[in-house]
Order: structure tokens, then sequence, then C-alpha cells
């Protein structure tokens, strides 16, 4: 056992040496000076000792007083080095347990939030993919000949399979009549640029309305 090991352990587990074992540790220099680091160390997260002295003989006294049994068994001198050291090593504990902590709920945090947006994303999916099937079986691909029908009845019907709005800045173009052939697979923009050819009216798209000039 090396001598930072036989320190700890010597703190962790007094029960386990006997007070001249523990004076002979800290009479070595190296096992003493660790003693003493690790002791500042201590001092260093509690901000209270930093403004006082540590009054070892009442602490002492304290935790004797709370803990009779614990007293008869071991010596006062054993148990005092005991009881600081305890303390040490609680503190030295609590920063690296605190540490780990914070760190460890830091990545279950992430981790968690990355499962629930995943979670969320699949309701998401599957609603679009739904509202794609009910639209797909909405749309049926319509292959329709107007004869003889009025602009404004023909207009009306596509513009409905479309989604779009008619809108008809020349009144009396509504009651021009058409043969046309109209295939619903083809895009209105391309349906309004047949229809344009004709020469009898002009028709436009603006954003959802459909525009007869």
């Amino acid at each position: 056992m090396d001598k930072l090991t036989q320190v700890i352990d010597m703190i962790e587990h007094p029960e386990h040496y006997s007070e001249s074992q523990i004076k002979e540790i800290l009479q070595d220099e190296e096992s003493r000076q660790t003693y003493l680091t690790m002791m500042e160390m201590r001092m260093a997260f509690d901000k209270e000792a930093t403004e006082k002295d540590l009054d070892v003989d009442k602490e002492w006294q304290l935790f004797a007083e709370q803990h009779p049994v614990v007293k008869s068994r071991f010596d006062w001198h054993k148990l005092a080095a005991s009881f600081i050291g305890v303390c040490l090593l609680s503190g030295i504990a609590f920063a690296a347990i605190h540490t780990f902590s914070s760190h460890r709920q830091v990545e279950e945090t992430s981790a968690g939030d990355t499962s629930q947006v995943k979670i969320a994303s699949c309701p998401n999916t599957a609603v679009v993919s739904d509202k794609a099937t009910s639209t797909d079986v909405k749309k049926e691909i319509v292959h329709k000949t107007f004869d003889n029908v009025s602009l404004e009845t023909m207009l009306g019907e596509m513009a409905e399979y479309y989604g779009v709005k008619i809108v008809f800045q020349n009144q009396e173009a509504k009651q021009l009549r058409f043969y046309y052939e109209w295939n619903s697979e083809n895009s209105l923009q391309s349906v309004v640029d047949e229809l344009n050819h004709s020469q009898q009216i002009i028709l436009s798209l603006d954003n959802e309305q459909l525009v007869v000039e």
C-alpha cells in the first residue's frame, strides 16, 4: 500500500489503526504533507471554515455526545484525528460527487431532449403521411371534355379541384363558351397557358387566385 492510499485508508477506517500506528504514519514527512494538503483542500471547500479557526475539541465533544457507543470503543485522540479526516474526506467526496452528478444530469437531460424530439417527430410524420394519403384519395385523376360549356362553369369545376378561388375582373367573360379537354394531371399553370392561347380571355395566377381579365 503506497503512502497516499495509506493516509486515505487511515482517514476512512481509523478503527483499523492503533494510536501508535497513526502517529508513525504522520511522522513520515510525505504522509504528513499529504494529510495537511488534504486538510487545506477541505478548508477551501468549506467557506465558513476559512473565516474562523476550526475548534477540534468543541466539534469532537459534540460528535462524541451524539455517538456515545463510538466514544467508548476508541481512544479520544485517535477518534479526534479520525473525525477531522472524515470531515476532510466528506468535503472532497462531496465535491467529486457533485461534479459527477452535475455532468451526468446534463448528459441525461440532453439524451432526454433528443428522445422527446424523436418521439414528437413520429406523430408529425404520421400526420403528414395521413394527409398525403387522404389528399391522394380525394383528388383522383380527372379526364374530362368540356363541350360548349360556359367559362364560369368550366373554371369553377377546375378551381375547386386545384383549390383556388376565381376572380372575374371581366364579368362578360363568364358567358363565353369553350370546348376544352381537361387532364387534371396537368398543373393549373399549364391549363392557364393553354386557355390563354384562345385569345378570347386572359388568365393569370395570383397566389391562390385564378384571375380572369
